[in-house]
């Protein structure tokens, strides 16, 4: 027969172990690289492709791609949104020289620019100075 405190012992052990099942089942996660319900999942498609932005459903064009850290810049209509693409594993930005835009791109992430007026801009990385290019909006 058991006493008092041994039904303690065990409802406690029996509590702790739940606990650590629910704790290790959320931190496992799906590896299966599907993504499709976070709404900040990065779009990665090729220059020049449409894609489908996650948080809004708009398409928009890759028109920017940053790859080996270098920029390949695909013209884009004036007015319409773009996508900049950084395939790199590490940060960039792709900023206008003369500050029509200036965003900071993780690794591997992509990121919409509002529609630009018709023109030629000049831009750079101001994290990695060798790295510019211009971008050609009609």
């Amino acid at each position: 027969m058991m006493h008092g405190m041994e039904i303690k012992r065990r409802a406690l052990a029996f509590i702790c172990a739940g606990v650590l099942v629910v704790g290790f089942s959320a931190c496992g996660g799906d590896d299966s690289g599907d993504d499709s319900g976070d709404a900040t999942t990065a779009t990665t498609a090729v220059a020049g492709d449409t894609a489908t932005t996650a948080a809004g459903g708009e398409t928009a064009t890759v028109a920017v791609t940053i790859e080996g850290f270098a920029f390949k810049a695909q013209p884009v209509t004036a007015g319409q949104s773009f996508e900049v693409e950084n395939k790199d594993s590490t940060a960039h930005t792709f900023t206008a020289d003369d500050g029509a835009f200036d965003v900071h791109l993780d690794g591997g992430t992509t990121s919409s620019v509002d529609g630009l007026d018709a023109g030629t801009y000049a831009f750079h990385c101001t994290i990695h100075s060798s790295m510019k290019g211009t971008l050609d909006v009609t």
